[in-house]
């Protein structure tokens, strides 16, 4: 079973530099679960600002403010994210839990109803809160019987990448039938990627446009998602970076996003 990193919605990609493995004995496969290992989802342990900005196909463009609480244990990522702005979505909060060898589980609360309900199955294929992203786009993903293959390494902009192709095994809750990866050889960061849809039409497009390092670690802080069917975009930057913040296990509970 090998872990990939589908893309994150917090948009802060980790990567350790350093050099890598003898290339030539890379396989498509080491290559993705080398940069799902070196990647996390939120800050690993700290605390983050999310500027989400949502184009629409017409044009008008919304704007969202979320924080973002993350933690590790026993090296699963917890994600709280709590919208701040605007004052009709304040409140509402997403929680991600990262489980070994299965699908992530995620809790939706939403202020309005006073209800936490579980987000699983083709639910997950939802867009999040009218964005480009889905649920499932904000996840680790566990494909077991994916087909990885290896393409020639290619420049991305003057940045040197491997060229990945995956094709997640067909199931009733997969979105998507292929996933082009261009991952970086020194970052191990995702810098695009392109999604086909069911139907093997190119269907969405994320694009990695601001990294930084963060303690030492390369770290993606602006992420862009396009529909490239209906030409919506989603674009996530992540300010006011906190990496020593700590929280009680109490706040990655479902229990508490009521309170």
């Amino acid at each position: 079973m090998q872990k990939w990193l589908m893309v994150s919605a917090l948009a802060a990609l980790f990567a350790i530099p350093g050099s890598a493995l003898s290339e030539p004995a890379l396989t498509g496969k080491e290559i993705v679960k080398r940069s799902a290992s070196n990647n996390q989802m939120g800050v690993g342990s700290g605390s983050a600002t999310m500027v989400l900005k949502i184009k629409t196909r017409r044009g008008t463009v919304l704007e969202r403010k979320l924080l973002t609480r993350s933690s590790t244990k026993k090296g699963l990522s917890r994600v709280r994210i709590t919208f701040l702005e605007p004052k009709d979505q304040a409140g509402i909060e997403l929680l991600l839990l990262e489980r070994k060898g299965s699908r992530d589980r995620q809790y939706l609360y939403l202020p309005r109803y006073k209800t936490v309900r579980r987000i699983q199955g083709s639910a997950k294929n939802g867009r999040f809160e009218g964005s480009d992203f889905t649920y499932a786009d904000m996840e680790n993903r566990e494909i077991k019987d994916g087909v990885y293959t290896r393409l020639p390494d290619e420049t991305y902009g003057k940045k040197p990448v491997y060229r990945v192709d995956v094709k997640p095994k067909a199931s009733a809750d997969e979105q998507y039938s292929k996933v082009e990866m261009w991952i970086g050889k020194r970052t191990w960061i995702p810098f695009k990627i392109v999604f086909y849809n069911r139907a093997g039409r190119k269907f969405k497009m994320l694009r990695v446009r601001g990294i930084r390092k963060v303690n030492g670690k390369y770290m993606a802080t602006t992420i862009v998602m396009k529909n490239l069917i209906q030409g919506s975009e989603t674009s996530i930057k992540l300010k006011n970076i906190n990496s020593n913040a700590r929280y009680p296990e109490s706040l990655f509970s479902p229990a508490t996003l009521r309170k």
